[in-house]
């Protein structure tokens, strides 16, 4: 996937774990999908491919561990913190944010709360973000995507999950969803409706709100035996 959610299981003594289900759900609505995994997994991972890394509790990250990802990570590839890192990697300390990533957050005394100086809610500084209001994450991530150029397979908000042979779309309450761009061009088959996408990688589709689709690879389509289960299913 070219948009990684790193989450920290010991981050979450500090409050982490109480906004992560939230943070999820809102990425879900981004139109792009999205691997996740935890932050003791990340030196295994491949991330030659990442355009996007999203920590939603980064607070015991360290500048050395930062550094670390960095550099594994491909050139010019964003990261986007929905907490301030490093926080409380030793004491709790905003100085050390600055340190890390080179953003300075405030504590606002006057309203308890943390704050930048220009009032807005994120902070840029080279290809890091620091949104210090994480349920505002899909406002930072749209910005980021057309950055980045992360691929958008839906315009609008969707759900969108799959792989190179097979996409599942998934249209919210309150949006329907006109056309998808699938994961490479080939020959395709959508399982609900049995249409077949021939040498493409456009789908023109007319899903009404909670409605869905699910394309599959020619490939995976024939090789898997899903022609006749589909044909089983629609015999039911």
């Amino acid at each position: 996937s070219e948009t990684v959610v790193i989450s920290d299981t010991a981050a979450n003594y500090y409050g982490g774990i109480r906004l992560f289900p939230e943070i999820r759900r809102r990425l879900l609505l981004s139109g792009v999908p999205f691997h996740e995994y935890r932050m003791s997994d990340i030196d295994s991972l491949d991330l030659s491919r990442c355009k996007l890394l999203i920590f939603t509790s980064p607070m015991l990250l360290t500048k050395e561990k930062l550094e670390q990802i960095r550099k594994r990570a491909p050139e010019g590839c964003a990261i986007l913190f929905t907490d301030l890192p490093g926080v409380c990697a030793d004491d709790v300390s905003l100085e050390r944010v600055r340190d890390i990533i080179g953003i300075e957050p405030f504590f606002d005394e006057k309203n308890g709360g943390i704050c930048f100086a220009d009032g807005g809610f994120l902070k840029r500084n080279g290809n890091i973000r620091l949104s210090i209001d994480p349920l505002r994450v899909l406002e930072a991530f749209d910005e980021i995507a057309d950055s980045v150029d992360l691929t958008r397979f839906i315009d609008g908000r969707g759900v969108v999950h799959g792989n190179s042979l097979l996409l599942g779309v998934f249209a919210t309450r309150e949006e329907g969803i006109k056309e998808c761009r699938l994961p490479e061009r080939g020959d395709w088959y959508e399982w609900f409706s049995g249409r077949t996408y021939t040498d493409t990688d456009r789908a023109e589709i007319d899903l009404p709100p909670k409605g869905a689709a699910v394309f599959i690879k020619k490939e995976l389509w024939e090789i898997r035996g899903l022609k006749e289960r589909y044909r089983d299913h629609q015999g039911q």
